[in-house]
This record gives C-alpha cells, structure tokens and sequence, in this order.
C-alpha cells in the first residue's frame, strides 16, 4: 500500500505560508530544526525566528510553526 504525503507545514510571518506536502515532519531538538521523511530541514530555529531552507522563503523571518493534514488553513483570518 502506498503512503500518501498528506501533512504541511504552516509558518507566519505577515501572514500565513504553507509548505508542503509531506509524508510527515519531525521536529529535532538540537540544533531545533523541521525535518522531513527525508532528513531534509525544512526550517530551523535561529534563537528567536524560523528560517527556512526554500529559495522563495529565505530571507523571511517566521514564527508560530503550525502542521495539519489540510492544504487549507484552519484559522485564515489569523496572523
């Protein structure tokens, strides 16, 4: 039976971003880093933001990391 890459990764900066999709993430905790089914980080935590390792996202600061099994976000209006 295949797996089915159903979970995504939401970061706020001026608003909401979603990353995404993946088989699932795994948050590590030195250094505090988002990893995926792959080992790949997806973001780490710099002491006081979240920087991501996507070339769009790079330069971004986020915070408030959220995960859900929806590509929608559950509170849009939020952040």
């Amino acid at each position: 039976m295949a797996q089915r890459e159903s979970v995504y990764l939401w970061l706020n900066c001026e608003g909401w971003e979603r990353f995404g999709p993946f088989l699932w993430l795994r948050f590590e905790d030195s250094p505090l880093r988002i990893c995926d089914q792959d080992a790949n980080v997806i973001a780490e935590f710099d002491g006081s933001d979240w920087l991501t390792t996507h070339e769009r996202y790079r330069k971004y600061r986020w915070r408030s990391p959220m995960i859900t099994t929806l590509p929608q976000h559950p509170h849009p209006r939020h952040g």
